[in-house]
């Protein structure tokens, strides 16, 4: 059976790696929308966890904090996924289900799969 992964909006973490988040269990394709986002945790939690103490000792922890947030935040996005880690393309939310019919056309029929190589996702443990 052949698999995709169309990533909505966010993934973050063992979240997003269980519901076969990139090329986790080796999807045909992984597309992404425009806003989709994907990261180890979220950017808020993220920079509260690793930056404490600076926003701390900061004399404006709020601004800090913010400066720090908008900062990370403009690293992630679908288009940032597309560059090499593990999106194949960033496309319109009404591209989606054109772009996946045209895809299970292009693939060999499963009989013909089944022949050459047998193909399994099955979930790894954990």
């Amino acid at each position: 059976m052949p698999t995709f992964t169309v990533v909505v909006r966010k993934g973050y973490g063992g979240g997003y790696v269980v519901m076969s988040g990139g090329r986790t269990f080796h999807p045909e394709l992984v597309l992404a929308w425009p806003y989709a986002e994907t990261a180890v945790m979220a950017v808020e939690s993220a920079v509260e966890m690793t930056y404490r103490r600076d926003i701390e000792n900061s004399a404006h922890p709020s601004g800090r904090r913010t400066e720090l947030t908008s900062t990370f935040r403009r690293q992630l996005g679908a288009l940032r996924a597309a560059e090499g880690f593990g999106v194949d393309a960033v496309i319109r939310p009404s591209e989606t289900r054109p772009a996946l019919i045209r895809l299970l056309g292009q693939l060999p029929r499963r009989k013909a799969m089944q022949t050459v190589t047998p193909r399994r996702h099955a979930v790894a443990p954990l």
